[in-house]
């Protein structure tokens, strides 16, 4: 298993998990979804934080198979102090990849990205919190 951060060329594959996962927990991250092609917008998101110096966004691989993906990045808190924190919008794992690491791998990419930032305050998106079982944020400390 392999932790890398994503390129354009894994966008298709990221769709696909993006689509498990919205069917799923029947809810998604707020985007504005204007227009008849859903895919195509979400497609163009995640090539707009592949692209951010401020965004973080990984795939684990089985080989060359994408069996996850997430999407981070470092936004100013609205509460004070006024501060820098790192917030995990997605943190998807296909279905047959869970409860073997994969999460907890990436979540540590995540953190070392942070910290090397200067970032130590982290936290799930509230969604994101929702659809992960809340015993996996505690165990990593969120």
């Amino acid at each position: 298993m392999e932790i890398k951060e994503a390129a354009e060329k894994h966008i298709p594959g990221m769709l696909k998990l993006w689509m498990e996962a919205t069917y799923f927990n029947c809810e998604a991250e707020p985007l504005e979804m204007k227009g008849k092609n859903v895919l195509d917008q979400v497609a163009n998101h995640f090539k707009t934080k592949i692209n951010s110096p401020d965004s973080l966004v990984l795939v684990a691989l089985d080989e060359e198979k994408i069996v996850g993906y997430s999407y981070s990045t470092i936004l100013l808190s609205t509460d004070k102090p006024v501060q820098n924190i790192g917030k995990i919008y997605d943190l998807v794992i296909t279905t047959d990849y869970r409860r073997k690491g994969t999460g907890k791998k990436m979540l540590g990419a995540i953190k070392k990205w942070f910290n090397s930032r200067g970032i130590t305050l982290l936290e799930p998106s509230p969604i994101t919190r929702k659809t992960i079982n809340d015993s996996f944020w505690v165990k990593q400390g969120l």
